[in-house]
């Protein structure tokens, strides 16, 4: 059975006991089992527990299990473990500090993983910190530190650790320097009003639009819906020429969310890269005749993971690309940053380039995706959180992933009596997009 196989561990932590003892019936008892094949310093006891601490890396294999009855008769089976990786591995150096900033500014993004020199360990391997000054994160998947400090005080410490799939940790301590008061005048800079940079020229909220010359009566209505949305429901508002619309968005009418086996939506629970292919799969009707070789190490044509067909469906579109390791590390969570960068990519693939003046979020601006981020938020897809930032490194969540995805789909939220997933509530503020993700499209949002 599956359930004896020994799971992707890391070396030098222990594997929890697995007993396989409960498999065995028949014969004359009492049984008696052994092993061969097991990866170095794993065993089994005579009474059929696996246990044990790796004390070397090594690839993934199989083992055999035997047991034996008290008459001597014998029967074995084959069990797999995962890949045993190197130690976790985190060194303090001084590109891991946080310079002395100032409240309300954004710093510049330290990424400790790159920065600390991280290797070893099995997925998912998450980052925290504790002592970190108050409007500071780390995002848990990149190991990247941002925010914009809320509040004065002097230099300290942090702890930052990395904890593996196997629960192996590894801590270090890096330090920040003091936070100021902003001079005069500063401060971190919002974003600004969502839709102020617009494809059409438009006369200050609360007066009328004013329409491009030669616009058919179509595009006036849509100029008219759009700039009521601006002012009523952002949920709703694109800012996407209407002369682009047909390049921009995806004819798609079936539903591309069905939720998890336990029947929930998990709308606050982050967006993973295996997820967004594979609803990028069902939107590009993509089927086995799309179907390509992959070769990443972590997934391949053979790979038992759900996502594999999906995410050979639509390999050769070019949409996802693996990372420098060679992995397509599909159950990353994506961030915002990435997230925007895909879309934005997407779109020029079909002839479509959107207005990527750079926003004014302040902890954008020395950001690799500073353009992708701009034309999202131009083109009224995605906007700052509530203190003014953008947070690129965060994870982009379920809830505002369909979101964003309804708008490329001209797909009007619903609102239905009896919600179809069991963690959906009409009172949520995502509800209606939700909704509309899980059901045949029922409405559109300008035509």
């Amino acid at each position: 059975s599956s359930a004896y196989d020994i799971p992707a561990w890391t070396q030098g932590t222990a594997i929890k006991g697995i007993d396989v003892s409960g498999g065995a019936s028949g014969g004359t008892k009492p049984y008696t089992f052994s092993a061969s094949g097991l990866p170095a310093g794993i065993s089994i006891s005579s009474a059929g527990v696996i246990s044990g601490t790796p004390t070397a890396a090594g690839a993934a294999g199989t083992a055999t299990i035997t047991v034996t009855d008290s008459a001597g008769t014998s029967r074995s089976i084959t069990i797999s473990y995962g890949k045993i990786a190197d130690p976790l591995s985190l060194t303090n150096s001084p590109a891991c500090d946080i310079p002395a900033s100032t409240v309300g500014k954004a710093i510049a993004n330290v990424d400790v993983k790159s920065a600390a020199g991280f290797s070893g360990g099995t997925a998912p391997q998450v980052f925290s910190a504790t002592g970190l000054p108050a409007g500071l994160k780390i995002n848990p998947w990149t190991g990247v530190i941002y925010g914009a400090p809320t509040g004065v005080g002097p230099g300290g410490t942090v702890t930052i650790t990395v904890t593996d799939g196997a629960g192996a940790t590894k801590s270090i301590t890096i330090n920040y320097g003091a936070i100021s008061t902003p001079a005069s005048g500063g401060g971190g800079g919002a974003g600004g009003e969502l839709g102020t940079r617009n494809p059409y020229e438009r006369n200050p909220v609360g007066s009328k639009p004013v329409y491009p010359v030669g616009a058919s009566d179509k595009e006036k209505a849509y100029i008219d819906k759009m700039f009521y949305l601006r002012q009523t429901d952002l949920r709703l508002f694109v800012n996407i020429p209407y002369t682009e619309l047909s390049k921009a968005t995806i004819e798609y009418h079936e539903p591309y969310i069905v939720g998890f086996e336990d029947v929930t939506f998990r709308g606050d629970s982050p967006l993973t890269r295996i997820q967004l292919a594979t609803i990028f799969s069902k939107l590009l009707k993509k089927t086995d005749a799309d179907v390509v070789p992959i070769s990443y190490e972590d997934m391949d044509e053979d790979s038992k993971h759900w996502g594999t067909l999906f995410l050979r469906r639509i390999e050769s579109t070019g949409m996802f690309s693996g990372y420098p390791d060679g992995e397509f590390k599909p159950n990353k969570p994506m961030t915002r940053a990435e997230f925007a960068a895909m879309i934005v990519n997407f779109w020029q693939v079909r002839g479509y380039e959107p207005d990527k003046r750079i926003a004014s979020f302040s902890d954008i601006q020395q950001h690799w995706a500073k353009e992708y981020i701009s034309a999202m938020y131009n083109t009224g897809l995605m906007n700052c959180y509530e203190d003014g930032l953008f947070h690129p490194e965060d994870p982009i969540t379920r809830s505002e992933t369909v979101m964003i995805i309804n708008k490329i789909l001209n797909r009007a939220h619903v609102y239905s009596v009896v919600p179809s997933l069991k963690d959906l509530q009409p009172s949520d503020w995502d509800y209606g997009a939700a909704e509309a993700s899980t059901k045949y499209s029922q409405g559109t949002l300008w035509d």
